[in-house]
């Protein structure tokens, strides 16, 4: 449903003197059409003193109105709004004719009404929410322009106004008008509590309303309120109004033409920034992606709606789908999305870089689950790369689709046989292949390829053995400290460790991993440095520049597409 949100203002108000609409408490401001009035004298005269002529015409009316409490002396003459709409209102309530409560005073919906009439015709708003004010009579300086019983007026004047849309027009399709009051202890001039109370009232919609909003009316700091706040709300799809005035209409009774606006390309701001602010403080990739979404849809929408934007948009439209390309692949690229990540043909992908620079990441954010469950993917596919780098693959069934690694007995000499027999007894009794079922094997496979294929680079295997050793008890109690309800974090880390270290291993189980070999949670990501180090040494291939974890080491693929992204959301 669209909704309609406006200020109410004293000039939403209008009463009839000498045949011309006057609006009450009409300040000047730019952007007034007053093209034809020197041409019609009566028009221009009514015009310019249209202040003088209404309170004349309401002195004429002191049988009916007090006008000790309506008219207020200053340097000239002038009215008190709130007394007098709290008058009209009760007259209001024993006249059949709420525009004529007394024959001499005939009353109109002023500026409102084309802002009303545009939401309803235009735009099918059903719902109007009006701001009044409704102050303690010690704020002397605004309390006389009160609009909390103009509403109430307003109210009757537009609703018969709507029915004779209805008739003209056979729609057949309510209008709800309310009121929402700001709180009296809220000044109408005081700027940062009208924002809370904007701000609140913001807060009660759906974020998937489409809104109207009247930038006219009430005090300015109550106009910009409610703008600002309405930019800064979560609600997408907003549309401004803003009524064309032009004199000689309003003079007439007519309601004024409404030009629809949006404030795009704040708000692309505003997006943007918070786009910049996950990437470059969080590395989130998905919410980007939500909010670019989103924001893209919102642009269709506003397009749509304020055509003048159209060719704009379409520029920006075009960014966001390149932009949104990128973001694609690098959520692909957090997912592990294999599949995804070959059809791009634009970057070159290592899985096992991409799981080092994972843990980096996680770590750095304290998201210490996902870390954890990386970390394991680190350790077990070193060891894979290992195997494929020492050209072990020659030893193993010619299966790489296979979940788990198979040692082929014949295809190795018996001195490699033997080697491996002695790190791995279970091997004695196996038959032709034997599956490298855990990551023990996979590293007791990995130490015999070193031993009997490639003694040269032994120290730099022992180097890396030494690290996983430390990780094996990370690894192994991954699972727990995930699921242990306690939350996991660095501390429940220390906690876990220190109470192992006391309980004990039950030394029978040569799967159970020794807390007493286990680093410290803070020398996790050493180790993990330290293995990746040494395993591009081993495999005597150039070490990354992607390797490190100082904060001017580059992030893999994920600075690169950060950076790009970044640049271009400006």
């Amino acid at each position: 449903m669209t909704i309609l949100l406006a200020n109410l203002g004293t000039s939403d108000l209008t009463i009839k003197v000498q045949n011309f609409w006057l609006p009450f408490g009409f300040r000047d401001e730019p952007n007034v059409d007053e093209t034809g009035l020197t041409e019609q004298p009566e028009k221009e005269t009514a015009w310019k003193k249209r202040e003088q002529l209404i309170v004349e015409l309401l002195e004429t009316q002191s049988s009916l109105l007090d006008l000790k409490e309506i008219i207020r002396q200053k340097k000239i003459k002038t009215y008190h709004l709130k007394n007098l709409t709290s008058q009209l209102h009760q007259l209001q309530h024993s006249k059949n004719d709420v525009a004529q409560p007394h024959n001499q005073i005939q009353l109109k919906v002023g500026r409102l009404l084309g802002i009303v009439k545009t939401a309803y015709e235009k735009f099918q708003a059903r719902k109007v929410y009006l701001f009044v004010t409704d102050q303690p009579s010690s704020k002397e300086e605004v309390e006389h322009q009160d609009t909390v019983y103009l509403f109430e007026l307003l109210k009757k004047l537009l609703e018969e106004e709507i029915r004779n849309w209805q008739q003209a027009d056979g729609i057949d399709s309510h209008l709800i008008i309310e009121k929402v009051t700001i709180s009296q202890e809220i000044s109408a001039v005081d700027q940062d509590k009208l924002l809370m109370e904007y701000y609140n009232f913001f807060n009660t919609l759906d974020s998937q309303e489409e809104i109207l909003i009247s930038i006219k009316g009430g005090t300015p700091q109550m106009q910009t309120a409610l703008r600002i706040q309405a930019i800064a709300s979560n609600i997408q799809k907003q549309i401004f109004l803003e009524p064309k005035l032009v004199v000689k209409d309003l003079l007439e009774g007519q309601a004024s033409k409404c030009e629809p606006d949006c404030y795009w390309q704040y708000m692309r701001n505003q997006k943007y920034a918070t786009v910049k602010l996950l990437l470059n403080q969080r590395w989130d990739f998905d919410g980007a992606r939500v909010i670019l979404k989103d924001w893209q849809e919102t642009l269709i929408y506003l397009a749509k709606q304020v055509p003048k934007i159209a060719s704009d948009t379409q520029k920006e439209q075009e960014k966001l789908t390149e932009i949104l390309t990128r973001l694609d692949f690098a959520v692909s690229c957090f997912n592990l999305d294999k599949n995804a990540l070959r059809d791009n043909e634009q970057m070159e992908h290592n899985f096992w870089l991409n799981l080092y620079t994972q843990c980096r990441i996680y770590w750095g954010l304290d998201e210490i689950a996902n870390f954890l469950i990386r970390l394991s993917s680190f350790y077990e596919v070193t060891l894979n790369e290992l195997i494929m780098g020492l050209r072990g693959q020659k030893y193993l069934r010619n299966n790489n689709q296979n979940q788990y690694l198979a040692f082929v007995r014949n295809k190795a000499s018996q001195e490699f046989c033997n080697k491996f027999e002695e790190l791995e007894p279970d091997f004695k009794r196996s038959d032709l292949l034997y599956t490298l079922v855990n990551r023990y094997s996979k590293r007791n496979f990995v130490q015999t390829l070193i031993e009997i294929d490639h003694p040269d680079r032994l120290e730099l295997w022992q180097q890396i053995l030494a690290s996983l050793v430390k990780l094996d008890y990370w690894f192994d109690n991954r699972n727990a400290l995930i699921h242990s309800g306690r939350g996991v974090s660095v501390q429940t880390m220390i906690n876990q460790l220190e109470e192992d270290k006391r309980i004990g291993t039950d030394d029978k189980d040569k799967y159970k991993a020794d807390p007493d070999k286990a680093c410290h949670p803070n020398n996790i990501l050493g180790e993990v440095l330290n293995i990746a180090i040494h395993t591009y040494q081993l495999l005597g291939q150039k070490s990354s520049p992607y390797v490190g974890w100082d904060k001017n080491t580059p992030y893999y693929l994920y600075s690169q597409l950060r950076d790009e992204i970044c640049q271009q959301l400006i």
